[in-house]
């Protein structure tokens, strides 16, 4: 822990309440571990996402579409050493068809990855959602 800092997760406290150990080898040993293909593609289609908000939220004029196609060609070339061609072709079609979902929704992204604080006691909790 950096300064005596606790930063955890909604996973690091699942995986905590799952594993003591699992967490000890993760989190504070930082012992490597094998990169599963299913969430090499569950980080690259969030990666998607994400950076499909971001821009969003910083108001570019751009349309959804062309804003999502930045933000896909953006995490390919981050994900370009791991994911393979039939991953892509699946996050198309997943992009795709989350495109289609959000075009008649009124709701409003406020925030991606917004961190809070709780205080219990002398400990200061930083959570990341």
């Amino acid at each position: 822990m950096e300064d005596n800092k606790l930063f955890l997760s909604v996973s690091k406290v699942k995986v905590f309440d799952q594993c003591k150990a699992k967490f000890s080898f993760s989190y504070i040993k930082k012992l490597p571990k094998k990169d599963w293909e299913h969430f090499i593609f569950g980080k690259f289609v969030h990666e998607i996402l994400e950076n499909f908000y971001a821009k969003k939220l910083s108001k570019l004029m751009l349309s959804d579409q062309k804003l999502m196609e930045f933000s896909f060609n953006d995490a390919k070339e981050s994900w370009k050493e791991k994911i393979t061609q039939d991953n892509i072709k699946e996050a198309e079609l997943i992009i795709n068809n989350f495109l289609s979902y959000i075009k008649d929704d009124c709701s409003t992204v406020l925030s991606i990855e917004k961190e809070f604080n709780i205080n219990i006691g002398k400990i200061k909790i930083l959570l990341r959602i």
